[in-house]
């Protein structure tokens, strides 16, 4: 009498179970991978954010050594020139910039070609936006001009040396602490634009408060997306700031 066998099946994994798992792997890769890029895009913009405010905030500190540094310059004014603060808004686009002319007692930063023994540390200076240089020369979009003249003349607007300080700005903003009084109370109040030749009560502000905007470089994560836009403020008292007789 013959016995049959009994056939042994080995364990393994059907077509059907394969493709299944490797389906999931995939999933679960394409998850990661994709949580790993966004971390990436994220700390990225991060740190650019954080280089940019660095930027900005160098960029403050210098506009802000120049402005704590304004003079009116009475005997000069006497004569019938304009010294002082002359500030205003300018259009570019769709929002205002601000545009300020003034005399600052500071050393030239432009003129190098002068000994610093007969530089006088009294000029004029100007801050203004415009439009970059179409061949990208100087940057992309608006940019942000300091414009220094060597030399105290009879028009405080115009002439000297320009210089590119910071490209892609998006907010450039000046305003001036006034002093006012409204039935014998004292109403301080900001304002956007100053002319010291106009106030002769109070040719200089009691303080400038000053913001800068700038878009970040680099692609933004969605290519719809509107550039983002990193924004700087410091304000400074005058308080100290004496009129040169």
């Amino acid at each position: 009498m013959r016995m049959e066998g009994h056939v042994r099946h080995r364990p393994g994994f059907s077509l059907i179970e394969l493709l299944v798992a490797i389906v999931i792997l995939s999933l679960v890769l394409g998850i990661v991978y994709q949580s790993f890029a966004t971390i990436s895009i994220h700390a990225e913009r991060e740190t650019a954010r954080l280089a940019e405010r660095q930027d900005l905030r160098m960029l403050l500190n210098l506009v802000a050594n120049e402005l704590q540094a304004v003079q009116h310059l009475k005997w000069f004014s006497e004569g019938g020139y304009g010294t002082g603060i002359r500030a205003e808004t300018t259009l570019e686009g769709v929002k205002d910039f601000s545009r300020m002319d003034f005399h600052a007692a500071v050393a030239a930063r432009f003129h190098r070609t002068v000994k610093r023994e007969l530089d006088p540390t009294l000029h004029e200076l100007g801050y203004s936006i415009r439009p970059a240089h179409p061949d990208g020369r100087e940057g992309e979009g608006l940019v942000l001009v300091r414009r220094e003249d060597f030399y105290v003349d009879d028009d405080m607007r115009a002439g000297g040396l320009s210089v590119v300080l910071a490209d892609r700005i998006s907010d450039f903003l000046i305003e001036y602490l006034a002093s006012g009084d409204t039935v014998g109370t004292p109403q301080e109040r900001w304002e956007t634009t100053w002319d010291s030749e106009t106030r002769t009560d109070e040719p200089l502000p009691l303080a400038i408060r000053v913001t800068v905007g700038r878009e970040l470089a680099g692609p933004s994560q969605q290519e719809d997306e509107a550039p983002e836009t990193v924004r700087e403020t410091l304000e400074m008292n005058l308080m100290g700031t004496l009129e040169v007789e």
